[in-house]
């Protein structure tokens, strides 16, 4: 649960509790962070494995899948990967590596449209077409975090407690 929505129901309501409305929703969400995970660990692996084939790479890195990945620039996607497969398990844990993933390709992205721009590839080795993956991805990750922080946007859902009736079957042997 987010910060704004840890406390419990507001000392004016006690008979309220806090529900989820779709608890399968969080699920899928988090099922995304997985295949995310998988094909950046997939994309980062094939292209250190290209770099690492190809003797012919200059500068700007390997083709793959047209793009033109260097060793750096393979190791954050890899990295970025990495992280995301193990924290597809648990709620909070995909939240932070989301919204980690949606600024790193943030940056990446802004870093990448500069380094395009310019005549010698820096460290990266960027070209547009990187800057076109990094801006799916970015926007892929900002709409997986707001799927996955619907509490911290609407506010939890509440519902009343449930009165029990006294139970009348086993009465209290001491109160005869």
């Amino acid at each position: 649960m987010s910060a704004s929505t840890k406390s419990a129901a507001p000392a004016i309501t006690p008979q309220l509790r806090r529900i989820r409305l779709n608890p399968s929703h969080f699920r899928v969400g988090r099922w995304f962070l997985l295949a995310e995970g998988i094909l950046l660990v997939g994309l980062g692996t094939a292209g250190l494995e290209s770099v690492a084939i190809s003797p012919s790479a200059g500068p700007t890195g390997a083709a793959l899948l047209g793009l033109a990945v260097t060793p750096a620039h393979c190791a954050v996607l890899t990295g970025l990967g990495v992280a995301a497969v193990p924290a597809s398990l648990h709620r909070r844990a995909a939240v932070v590596v989301t919204a980690t993933s949606t600024v790193a390709f943030l940056l990446l992205f802004a870093i990448g449209t500069v380094a395009s721009a310019r005549a010698t590839p820096g460290l990266f080795g960027f070209d547009p077409r990187d800057s076109v993956l990094h801006a799916v991805l970015l926007a892929y990750n900002l709409a997986l975090l707001i799927w996955l922080i619907p509490d911290a946007l609407e506010g939890p859902a509440w519902m009343r407690r449930r009165k029990r009736p006294p139970n009348e079957m086993h009465p209290d042997p001491l109160r005869c």
